[in-house]
């Protein structure tokens, strides 16, 4: 079949009609993507499945490409369709962060990997969230967006290896605030240090602490050692 040929008359005439006719002819389009909105979904992801399957990589280059392209525009679209939607969208978010809240921790920890540098290859599989916390024993509940000790949070068991699978488990917020980035033996030393301070075994050692910081950082330096002596086995 031979393809037609306009010419530039015809083709300025129809820039024309375009132009003229462009309200009628999008609310046209509006009111039949309303109308058949799940069938054009369907044929649409039947047509992307059709593209990955013959062309994956290339399909995959020709998306990054339009989108780096019209990054701006895709943007702006986005937000405003957020923002016409937004309690929709947030009230469907809170009921998928109830339900299965590893998706959450999954965004979040790739944000804060990516911020501090970190690798990130876990996913949903690698995450079972408990009923209670491992460490603190207290019942673990998702909250309603505002996080709370029984909220549960993903830990890096060694901080600095990242999110990888086996360096990650979920425990309550409470524990992770605690622990932070501190090693096994650092915490050993400040539960040792409070639990002598505060059971009243060396019951002049507030006293002492407060006496050596009134005179300034030297008189501190030079009782140190015997502040740490008070706590030795």
């Amino acid at each position: 079949m031979r393809k037609r040929v306009f010419t530039e008359a015809q083709k300025e005439s129809r820039r024309r009609w375009q132009r003229d006719h462009q309200h009628e002819q999008s609310e046209k389009k509006r009111i039949h993507y309303r109308e058949h909105n799940e069938e054009m979904r369907t044929k649409n992801r039947a047509r992307y499945a059709a593209l990955l399957e013959r062309d994956a990589e290339g399909t995959r280059a020709a998306n990054r490409q339009s989108y780096n392209k019209n990054k701006d525009k895709y943007l702006a679209k986005a937000k405003v369709r957020y923002q016409s939607k937004r309690a929709e969208i947030r009230a469907l978010q809170k009921e998928r962060r109830i339900v299965d809240p590893r998706t959450n921790m999954i965004c979040s920890s790739r944000a804060r990997a990516a911020k501090l540098g970190l690798p990130h290859t876990i996913t949903k599989d690698d995450l079972f969230v408990p009923s209670f916390c491992p460490v603190l024993g207290i019942p673990l509940k998702v909250s309603d967006g505002i996080w709370g000790p029984n909220s549960p949070s993903l830990d890096r068991i060694i901080p600095e290896l990242g999110y990888i699978p086996g360096n990650v488990m979920v425990i309550s917020w409470r524990a992770n605030c605690l622990k932070r980035d501190a090693t096994v033996a650092e915490m050993k030393a400040l539960a040792r240090f409070y639990s002598r301070l505060l059971g009243g075994k060396n019951a002049d050692l507030g006293k002492h602490i407060q006496e050596s910081t009134k005179h300034g950082q030297g008189n501190f330096d030079r009782d140190r050692n015997h502040v740490r002596s008070l706590f030795e086995e």
